[in-house]
């Protein structure tokens, strides 16, 4: 998939989709929740608050220039070949589509700012809701290292 952080930090959101699997975690995000923004071969680049749940791509707007328009329609750094394959091809099918989820940043660094650290957690799921160890011991090190609450 084409997903670009900067789209995210941007406009405020996160995203997952093609297929159930991808998208069904996402959908469990509640307003008020926390989100720790990990991606893959990466590292973590972002925390945040989730402010919606889970929207499907042609039912989510995003701020520009002060107008709230569809993100499918967005100037996004998406190039159009990949617009029309990633958000518009599955628009209509619920199983395959986008699904966004708003987020007000609390902090979000650019990639090459992302924090990747032996023993951090990691996950194969579009989110999840943790409790091992090593899920402790990444959000303390975030915290301290972001200065985050």
């Amino acid at each position: 998939m084409g997903r670009h952080w900067e789209d995210a930090r941007k406009y405020g959101f996160i995203s997952a989709g093609g297929g159930r699997w991808y998208s069904r975690s996402l959908k469990q995000l509640s307003e008020g929740a926390r989100v720790w923004v990990n991606i893959p071969r990466t590292g973590y680049v972002g925390v945040g608050i989730v402010e919606e749940k889970a929207t499907i791509a042609k039912d989510f707007s995003v701020n520009v220039d002060n107008k709230m328009i569809p993100i499918i329609d967005a100037p996004l750094e998406l190039i159009e070949k990949e617009r029309e394959g990633f958000l518009k091809k599955y628009a209509n099918n619920e199983e395959k589509a986008e699904y966004f989820v708003r987020v007000k940043w609390i902090k979000s660094f650019p990639l090459d700012q992302a924090v990747k650290q032996l023993g951090f957690f990691g996950n194969q799921n579009s989110a999840c809701k943790p409790k091992v160890s090593d899920w402790i011991f990444t959000v303390d090190t975030l915290k301290k290292k972001w200065g985050v609450n």
